[in-house]
């Protein structure tokens, strides 16, 4: 091969590169406000999840049209891997998600990075968590939290909340965007597939919007995590699962949390 055509395929590698970062990449931060890998994601997600996973959405009314300054947590079921995308596309604002220390895979660690990713372990150590989503809130922030705390299992069943979404709730004394997610195309009688599974298998995803509640117009209380765990069951029909959380593997725990840590700290990031 000779010179010429080197040279005609490296610069237009360099003209595509000069074009995303100068005119694709501005559009795409102006579009959703958040950096600029999650700009990325859902510009690309918008066309997977409309195309192969065929989502649909009812009630993007209630989203909000601006960010409260207290901040806002969106909150909703969790079904499969793809949740977080869902609820992001809909949302100009960046959604920081807290996530179980479990699933942060050592492969993504640049990925969690830069979506600080809130890490949840279920333990004392989740005192920091917490902190992490009151000083993201108290800044005017969106806090992601699915209340499961883990994907459900089996499949259409609602597990119980756990008690962080309350302790952060009320603390922050912010708006609470709800939503929940149901699978049409999954059959509960069959295994659910790992969360990283789910992105290659249709599932045919809809996403309702239920409500946006704010705690000046009516006080959070004691029993906030009961009603809205109420509210979302009555809306998706699915039944009662009460059994708890499996316990998490603490082994990889530790290790996925002491990657993570390692890996802010060499990118001098804080969480």
């Amino acid at each position: 091969m000779g010179a010429w055509p080197i040279f005609l395929v490296l610069s237009a590698w360099m003209l595509a590169m000069c074009l995303f970062w100068l005119v694709l990449r501005p559009a795409l931060q102006l579009h959703w406000h958040a950096p600029t890998g999650t700009a990325m994601c859902c510009f690309l997600g918008k066309y997977y999840l409309r195309f192969f996973q065929r989502a649909r959405y009812e009630g993007l009314e209630v989203i909000p049209s601006a960010i409260d300054p207290r901040g806002l947590i969106v909150i909703s079921n969790h079904v499969s891997g793809v949740d977080p995308v869902l609820l992001q596309i809909p949302l100009r604002a960046h959604i920081r998600w807290m996530m179980s220390a479990e699933m942060l895979v050592p492969s993504l660690r640049w990925f969690w990075r830069q979506e600080r990713i809130i890490p949840v372990c279920y333990d004392n150590r989740d005192a920091s968590a917490v902190r992490a989503a009151l000083d993201h809130l108290k800044c005017g922030g969106v806090l992601g939290i699915f209340p499961e705390g883990a994907i459900e299992r089996p499949a259409k069943q609602i597990r119980p909340f756990v008690g962080g979404l309350r302790v952060i709730a009320s603390r922050a004394k912010c708006p609470i965007l709800m939503a929940c997610i149901d699978l049409s195309g999954v059959d509960p009688a069959k295994p659910t597939p790992p969360a990283f599974a789910s992105l290659f298998r249709v599932t045919r995803p809809v996403v309702r919007y239920l409500a946006y509640i704010d705690p000046a117009q009516a006080p959070y209380g004691k029993d906030l995590g009961e009603k809205l765990r109420e509210r979302m069951q009555a809306a998706l029909g699915y039944p009662d699962n009460p059994e708890p959380l499996e316990a998490a593997d603490p082994e990889l725990v530790n290790r996925n949390l002491s990657m993570f840590q390692n890996y802010s700290s060499r990118q001098l990031e804080v969480l």
